[in-house]
C-alpha cells in the first residue's frame, strides 16, 4: 500500500485561567484496567493487536500486520461515568488529555462519547497523524500530547449524565465497507476532566494562508465575542501582550477574517487571535499559528486567463512554485496540484508537446476551447493529457486552424515542491496522406483455419504509389469497424507477428505506411478467421475418464494428454467438489486409476517430451461419477515446479478406483502433458489378490474365462501404453473374452462388477 506524508494541526479552545479551577471529575483511565472494554471486529493476533488496555498500560493496533484485505474496526471503551456531580458543580465542560503515536493513512481515529438518549456513539474529536510515524511496534514511537476541544454537557439529560462513556475508536476503511490496509497507533492512559466554562472563550481554528508579503487570517466565531476580535502577528512565538507586533488589527462582531500586510518574503511568522466579550472581558490569546511567506509572487501564468502564449518549436522554461492550485477534483490525469497555463493557436498541425521536469514529476492536460477563451474549456474534460510518473511527459494531438488550445502544467500532488520544467511544442504541418494502395500477402483476405492461440505472420506489399514509407504501423482488432484495434509499434519490415487469440475469431487488421512527416489515413481493413475449436476430448468429463495403468516408475505407463477444447465439468455435474487448490477456472480432463493393494500410489504430470511447457493443476477424487469426494489437490509439487504431483498412502483406498481431474492453471492456455500413475512397491500380486471374481488361464492363448457371483458389467483391456484395445459389456455371471486378435504381450484387464472396478494383468501368448 502507498504510505503518504501528513500535516498535523492542533486546535485548543480552553481558557488558560479555567484550567486552574478545581475539577470535580479528574479521572485517569489507569490502564491496565479490566473495567475498560475492547470492542469491534479486528484481527486478534498479537502482531496486529499490539496492546490491550484491559491487560497492559497501552492501547495499540497495527493494521499493517493485520493483513490485506482485513476488516479491522476496534475501540477501547471506558466504563460508565456518572457526570451528575460535575454537572451539579457547574463544571459542564469535559476535556480528554492523552499522549499518543499515530501513523494515519486512509483510516479514521476518533474520540467519541456515548449519547444514552440516542443510543449511539457521537464523534467528539478526530485525531490526526503525529510528528513521529513508525510503521511497526507503534508503542516504540515518540508521543504527541493531545487535549480535546471541550464537550459542553450543559444540555445533557439526567440519563445522558449518569450513563456517560467515552472511547477511542479506529476504523481502517474510514467508515466505508470492507477491509483496508493502513498503519496504526498507540495510546497512553487518557485522563478525562470537568471544569466550569470560561466567560469568554478563546477563538478556535486559527489559520493563515500566506502570499509573498501578506497573509489571510481566519478563525471560528465560537467564542461569544460580542464586540468582535483582535489579532496580532509576531516574528517570534512569543507574548502578544508585550512583544512588538509586525502587524495587528481588529474586526467587528461576527467578522472572522482579516489580512496581515507588510510582511517579508520567505519569513516565518506567528499569528494570535482573541475575543472581545464586552462585560465578560477578553479571552486569552489563542495558541499561535505559524506560517511562512512565499519566496516570490506567483507565476504570471498562474491562471488560465493569463496563459503564456506558446509558439511552435520554441522552447520555454516554467515553474509552479507558489502557484495556486487548480484543484485536483477537476483533473483528468488522476491528481494535479499547483499549476500554470499556456495557450497554443492551431494552424492545422500535428503537435508533440514535451514537458521535461527538473526534479518532481509533472502532469500535463490539454484543453480545446469552444470559443477561443478559457471560458470555453471544461476542467476535467481533456483534449489530451499525460503524466503519472513519466519524465519527460509527451502529449500528442492535432491542432486545427482557428482553434485555441489551453495547456495546464502542474505538479503531482498539491503541496509538493514546485515543478521546474522545460516546455516545447514540436509542430509539423498536416500533410496529405500517402497512397495506401497495398495488398495483404499472408493471410489472404477472408482466409480461415489459422491456428488459434499462436502468433501468425502478417505480411504485405509496399504501397504502389505515393511517398516511400519510412516505416509501418500495425493495427489489429476483432471489430469490423476497427474500433477496438490495438496499436503495435512501427516496423521497417513488411511483415509482423500478430497474436491470433481464441477459436472461431475473425481478426481485422490494417497496416499504415509512414513517410517522413505524417502517417497515412484511409488504409483498407483486412481480415482472417481463426480455426474452429476441435471437439472436446473423450475424457472431458468423469464418465469418460481414461484409465491409467499403474507401473513401478513414471515412464512405465505414461500417457499423453492435453486440455484443448476441454469444458468445465461442473456445467454437467454441479455436485463435483471444487479442486480446492491452484487456480481452477474450468477446462478439465479426467483419468481413473485403481489403487494397489498396499494403498500406495503416486499420480504425476509433466511436460516432457510432448509439451512446450505449461502449468497443470490436479485434483483426485474417490467415489463414483456423480458422487465424488475430494481426496487431494496439488498445483506445483512436481520436480519442475509447474506440473502437479499427488502421492497417496492410504490402505483404506486399496482396490478403489480414484478419479483424477487435470486442468490448466487459470484456464487461459492449452497445455500438453504426460500423466502416469506408479508405485515402487507395485507387484503382480497387487492386481491378483482379493479379487471379487475368478479368471483363467493366465497366460492365455485365445479365450480368457471370467466367473463371478454377481453380473460382470464391463470389461476393458489396455495395452502397456495405456491404450484401450478391447471393451465389452456382458452383464452376465460368466464371460469368455476372445483375446486371439491381440498381439503377444502383457495386458491389463479392467473388470467392473457391482460398480466396483478391479484390474488384473494377463500375459497373452
Amino acid at each position: 500500500m502507498k504510505k503518504t506524508t501528513y500535516c498535523f494541526s492542533f486546535l485548543l479552545f480552553l481558557f488558560v485561567s479555567w484550567q486552574g479551577i478545581s475539577q470535580t471529575l479528574n479521572q485517569n483511565a489507569g490502564w491496565p484496567n479490566a473495567s475498560w472494554s475492547v470492542t469491534g471486529t479486528y484481527n486478534t493476533d498479537p502482531t496486529a493487536f499490539e496492546a490491550d488496555p484491559t491487560t497492559t498500560s497501552n492501547f495499540a493496533f497495527d493494521d499493517d500486520d493485520a493483513g490485506n484485505p482485513s476488516e479491522d474496526d476496534i475501540a477501547a471503551e471506558s466504563p460508565i461515568i456518572d457526570l451528575s456531580a460535575a454537572f451539579g458543580a457547574g463544571e459542564t465542560w469535559l476535556t480528554v488529555d492523552v499522549d499518543f503515536t499515530y501513523n494515519d493513512l486512509d483510516d479514521t481515529l476518533t474520540l467519541e462519547y456515548w449519547d444514552a438518549d440516542a443510543g449511539m456513539w457521537v464523534v467528539w474529536e478526530t485525531f490526526v497523524g503525529t510528528s513521529d510515524q513508525p510503521t511497526d511496534n507503534f508503542c516504540s514511537g515518540a508521543r504527541d500530547s493531545f487535549t480535546s476541544m471541550p464537550l459542553d454537557i450543559m444540555a445533557f439529560t439526567g440519563n445522558q449524565q449518569t450513563n456517560f462513556q467515552y472511547r477511542i475508536y479506529f476504523d481502517d476503511d474510514a467508515g466505508g465497507t470492507g477491509g483496508a490496509w493502513e498503519w496504526g497507533f498507540c495510546f497512553e492512559s487518557p485522563t478525562i476532566t470537568s471544569a466550569v466554562p470560561p466567560s469568554c472563550f478563546v477563538p478556535g481554528n486559527l489559520m493563515a494562508a500566506a502570499t509573498d508579503v501578506t497573509a489571510d487570517l481566519s478563525w471560528d466565531d465560537d467564542a461569544g465575542a460580542t464586540l468582535g476580535f483582535e489579532w496580532v502577528v509576531l516574528d517570534t512565538d512569543g507574548d502578544p501582550d508585550t512583544d512588538t507586533a509586525i502587524d495587528s488589527g481588529s474586526t467587528g462582531p461576527g467578522v472572522t477574517t482579516d489580512t496581515a500586510t507588510g510582511l517579508n518574503i520567505s519569513t516565518t511568522y506567528y499569528a494570535f487571535v482573541r475575543a472581545n466579550c464586552d462585560a465578560n472581558g477578553y479571552s486569552d490569546w489563542s495558541p499561535s499559528t505559524s506560517f511562512t511567506t512565499l519566496a516570490a509572487p506567483p507565476p504570471s501564468n498562474d491562471l488560465c486567463a493569463n496563459a503564456t502564449m506558446l509558439t511552435c518549436n520554441t522552447p520555454l522554461t516554467g515553474q509552479t512554485t507558489v502557484a495556486a492550485s487548480g484543484g485536483s477534483a477537476t483533473s483528468c490525469v488522476g491528481t494535479i496540484g499547483d499549476d500554470v497555463w499556456y495557450q497554443l493557436t492551431g494552424t492545422d498541425m500535428d503537435v508533440v508537446l514535451t514537458v521535461t521536469a527538473s526534479v518532481e514529476e509533472a502532469q500535463v492536460e490539454v484543453y480545446e476551447s469552444t470559443d477561443g477563451t478559457c471560458a470555453g474549456i471544461t476542467p476535467g474534460t481533456c483534449f489530451a493529457a499525460g503524466g503519472s510518473g513519466e519524465n519527460p511527459v509527451e502529449v500528442s494531438f492535432t491542432a486545427l486552424a482557428g482553434n485555441e488550445y489551453f495547456i495546464r502544467v502542474g505538479n503531482w500532488i498539491n503541496g509538493d515542491p514546485g515543478v521546474e520544467f522545460d516546455i516545447e511544442a514540436a509542430c509539423t504541418p498536416i500533410q496529405p496522406a500517402p497512397d495506401c494502395a497495398m495488398e495483404p500477402i499472408t493471410p489472404a483476405n477472408g482466409e480461415t483455419g489459422v491456428e488459434a492461440f499462436d502468433p501468425i505472420t502478417l505480411s504485405w506489399t509496399a504501397p504502389a504509389s505515393g511517398p516511400t514509407p519510412t516505416a509501418y504501423d500495425i493495427y489489429v482488432g476483432t471489430m469490423s469497424d476497427g474500433s477496438d484495434q490495438a496499436f503495435f509499434a512501427n516496423t521497417t519490415d513488411t511483415f509482423f507477428d500478430a497474436p491470433v487469440g481464441a477459436y472461431d475469431t475473425t481478426i481485422y487488421w490494417t497496416v499504415v505506411p509512414l513517410n517522413a512527416t505524417t502517417p497515412a489515413t484511409g488504409c483498407p481493413l483486412w481480415s482472417f478467421t481463426s480455426e474452429s475449436a476441435p471437439p472436446p476430448p473423450g475424457n472431458d468429463d468423469c464418465a469418460g475418464a481414461e484409465p491409467l495403468t499403474p507401473g513401478t516408475v513414471f515412464a512405465d505407463n505414461a500417457v499423453n494428454g492435453n486440455n484443448e477444447s476441454a469444458t468445465a465439468s461442473e456445467v454437467g455435474d454441479p455436485s463435483i467438489p471444487a479442486p480446492g487448490c491452484s487456480s481452477y477456472l474450468g477446462g478439465d480432463v479426467w483419468y481413473s486409476v485403481v489403487v494397489p493393494a498396499d494403498g500406495n500410489l503416486t499420480i504425476e504430470t509433466n511436460g516432457n517430451p510432448v509439451g512446450d511447457g505449461g502449468d497443470t493443476g490436479m485434483a483426485v477424487y474417490s467415489g463414483t461419477c456423480g458422487s465424488l469426494a475430494l481426496v487431494a489437490c496439488d498445483d506445483d509439487a512436481s520436480d519442475d515446479g509447474f506440473y502437479s504431483l499427488i502421492s497417496i498412502s492410504d490402505i483404506n483406498l486399496a482396490g478403489q478406483t480414484l478419479y483424477v481431474r487435470i486442468f490448466e492453471y487459470g484456464n487461459n492456455d492449452i497445455v500438453s502433458f504426460q500423466i502416469s500413475a506408479y508405485s515402487a512397491t507395485l507387484s503382480v500380486d497387487d492386481f491378483e489378490n482379493n479379487s471379487i471374481f475368478a479368471y483363467y488361464p493366465n497366460p492365455v492363448t485365445n479365450t480368457l474365462t471370467l466367473n463371478a457371483q454377481k453380473d460382470i458389467q464391463n470389461i476393458v483391456v489396455y495395452n502397456m501404453l495405456g491404450q484401450k484395445v478391447m471393451q465389452t459389456a456382458p452383464n452376465t455371471l460368466n464371460s469368455e473374452l476372445d483375446m486371439s486378435p491381440l498381439k503377444t504381450g502383457s495386458y491389463f484387464v479392467q473388470v467392473t462388477i457391482d460398480d466396483t472396478v478391479e484390474t488384473i494383468r494377463i500375459i497373452k501368448n
